[in-house]
């Protein structure tokens, strides 16, 4: 399969799906309301959540929260 999107790498690469998206949108407002991201980088990260085509892509978000934010 070849594509002109040049956000394709190869098929290494797994398509994220919508839950997946929503699941990580959970954790990041979670963590606004704890305090642990301001407004401004919780609305920053949410918006790299929806525009995420790739799994790769999401575990960034969370990797700086508390156990990647599971427990928030």
């Amino acid at each position: 399969m070849h594509t002109e999107d040049s956000t394709w790498s190869g098929p290494n690469r797994l398509r994220t799906s919508d839950a997946e998206r929503e699941q990580v949108a959970t954790i990041l407002r979670a963590a606004m309301t704890e305090g642990r991201l301001t407004l401004e980088e919780g609305e920053e990260r949410l918006g790299a959540v929806y525009a995420a085509k790739f799994r790769d892509e999401l575990q960034p978000l969370t990797a700086d929260l508390p156990d990647h934010g599971r427990r928030a």
